[in-house]
């Protein structure tokens, strides 16, 4: 994550990695400068012969004085924190997610981000477990519902047998009314 003040790119032009570099920079994960590669045995003897060396414009693109700045070096833990989490994932037994209580899967999946492979192995337990707990009121509304109709039709039936058991009345005689009291 660090570089000596000497250390340089020397990005091959129109290739994926110059323009990986370039979006780094811009993304501001790397700082340095951007110059050119100079034949500095060329350079010195033209100093040394007393001319005037013209500045340099030939040579190599290349970016010195790198270093990875702060935003930088959190991209890179970042990332090798989900190559460790993917490597984890590939260890991880999902049956063993079943057998674990709810305290241990909760602290397990807080140690994860939303768009991380185990954080979304935990919800979709959570949901396996709030389904399995719908599932069971599910059962028990249709118990309770069935039990209902069976008293229901107890009913009903008790009813017809112990109606068509008793007597009748007599059509001529008039069915005997209450009558509320009035007052004078």
């Amino acid at each position: 994550m660090a570089a000596p003040l000497h250390a340089r790119f020397v990005p091959k032009p129109d290739t994926e990695d110059a323009a990986w570099f370039i979006d780094m920079k811009k993304d501001g994960y790397v700082e340095g400068e951007w110059g050119r590669e100079v034949d500095m045995e060329a350079w010195n003897a033209s100093v040394a012969k007393g001319t005037i060396p013209m500045p340099p414009t030939g040579g190599r693109e290349i970016y010195h004085n790198l270093h990875v700045t702060e935003k930088g070096k959190q991209f890179v833990r970042n990332h090798d924190a989900g190559k460790q989490a993917a490597e984890d994932l590939k260890n991880l037994n999902p049956q063993e997610l079943l057998k674990w209580d709810d305290k241990k899967l909760a602290e397990w999946q807080s140690h994860f981000k939303l768009d991380q492979a185990q954080w979304i192995l935990a919800d979709q337990e959570w949901k396996r477990r709030a389904g399995i707990s719908t599932r069971k009121i599910a059962i028990a509304a249709i118990v309770v519902s069935f039990l209902s109709l069976i008293v229901a039709a107890l009913g009903y039936f008790h009813s017809v047998i112990y109606s068509s058991a008793r007597p009748e009345k007599p059509p001529d005689q008039p069915a005997k009314q209450l009558q509320l009291p009035v007052q004078k």
